[in-house]
């Protein structure tokens, strides 16, 4: 996928492996690009206590009508494998090429 359409408006999905457990946290209503292609990098600030970071696009995967933004630090899912765990969610998206 090579280019893709946003409302503007993205939910992160922020994973961290600890000793013992597994957690993901999502943080709502993170400002995104109107257009994004694979290889963009852009500032993102999310959480209460906000945080900024920039976010380098690896690959988009189109999943029930949202686009899911891959991390530049995550791999791709293998074929029948779960999500990659970092991403941020755009729903709506529209794949324009």
């Amino acid at each position: 996928m090579s280019l893709v359409t946003t409302s503007g408006e993205a939910t992160f999905k922020l994973c961290r492996n600890w000793v013992f457990t597994h957690t993901c946290r999502e943080y709502g209503n993170v400002a995104v690009p109107a257009r994004v292609t694979p290889g963009d990098s852009f500032e993102i600030t999310f959480g209460s206590n906000p945080k900024t970071m920039w976010f380098r696009v690896k690959a988009i995967l189109l999943q029930d009508g949202r686009c899911l933004l891959i991390p530049q630090h995550e791999d791709l899912p293998a074929k029948g494998e779960d999500e990659p765990t970092d991403m941020l969610i755009a729903d709506p998206c529209r794949v324009l090429r």
